[in-house]
């Protein structure tokens, strides 16, 4: 049983392998088959009557159905049968795909489709990704396709990049204060300084170093702010008196505090133990019996001169008297 398609070439679009051929395009076609074709028998009857004989129903003058390579054509109140033969040895461009003919027949090469697509005005430019050193900026546009009128994909780029901000980076100083130096006391109001060093000088503009970073002005600040140690204040007593009047005797101090220590002070241990201070005394000998008489009479003598002075003062007259022992 033959299959049965009406096919009106007037109005019908043809899809073959997801390819619109329009209405003009497929007459163009069809007219180049039947000048290749054969003509076949034709079978007198009227186009409106099925038989079994040629299968047609339906057809009216001017139509054809086509199977294969048989093309039934309805003129006249007739079905005129036409026999199609190929072209051999299609060669088809690169750009072109090799396509069937409606009706499963011939092959042929897929028409060229010379409309290209417009391409709509390019975007602004993306912000750059870096405002210095080398950043990359992007823009875009689109590609307008007529598909009724068989448009292609737009030749060209849809996305454009570039460099921007490729100018060097401004460099600020960079500086910092080095390590306190010693305090300059352990107690009371000592100072320490530090001095400011620079880490990166300024490069491509950048922000210069502040001036007292550049002269190296010292920074100060308070250290040891604690009160420092007040020893004690001491002194000796009198000496006592000599434990023997000759042939050496010792005579003895003690130490006194007179002002505690204070705020962790020292005070000498001798003085808080109150060690004394002992000395020598009278290391002349003793005199013998005889030496000890002699020194007696001589004692008593210059006494009694001094006694016999004041008498002569009293008479106005000064008598001295020796007398020799």
């Amino acid at each position: 049983m033959w299959k049965l398609a009406l096919i009106s070439l007037a109005v019908v679009l043809s899809t073959v392998q997801g390819h619109n051929l329009g209405v003009q395009s497929w007459n163009r076609m069809l007219a180049e088959i039947m000048q290749t074709a054969k003509s076949g028998t034709c079978e007198a009857g009227a186009c409106f009557v099925r038989t079994e004989d040629n299968g047609i129903i339906g057809l009216k003058t001017g139509d054809d159905y086509i199977e294969g390579c048989t093309v039934y054509r309805c003129t006249q109140a007739r079905v005129e049968v036409i026999t199609i033969n190929c072209p051999e040895n299609i060669v088809c461009a690169d750009n072109q795909k090799t396509i069937m003919y409606p009706g499963g027949c011939c092959v042929q090469c897929e028409a060229q489709k010379t409309d290209i697509g417009v391409f709509t005005e390019w975007e602004e430019w993306t912000q750059c990704t870096a405002t210095c050193g080398g950043g990359r900026r992007a823009r875009k546009r689109e590609c307008i396709i007529d598909v009724s009128a068989g448009s292609v994909e737009c030749t060209g780029t849809l996305l454009e990049a570039q460099d921007c901000n490729t100018q060097k980076c401004p460099v600020p100083c960079r500086w910092e204060y080095g390590e306190y130096e010693e305090c300059s006391a352990t107690c009371g109001d000592g100072i320490k300084l530090r001095f400011p060093k620079i880490l990166q000088p300024p490069q491509n503009g950048g922000e210069p170093c502040p001036p007292f970073v550049e002269a190296g002005v010292s920074d100060e600040a308070p250290c040891n702010v604690i009160p420092c140690g007040v020893p004690c204040q001491w002194r000796y007593e009198e000496f006592g008196a000599c434990t023997k009047t000759c042939g050496g005797g010792t005579k003895t101090r003690f130490p006194v505090i007179r002002t505690p220590a204070q705020h962790g002070g020292d005070c000498p241990q001798h003085v808080t133990n109150r060690v004394p201070d002992i000395e020598t005394c009278n290391t002349q000998p003793c005199p013998s019996e005889n030496e000890h008489s002699v020194k007696t009479v001589k004692a008593q003598h210059c006494v009694l001169q001094k006694v016999l002075v004041l008498h002569e003062r009293k008479t106005r007259k000064t008598f001295i008297y020796k007398i020799r022992v």
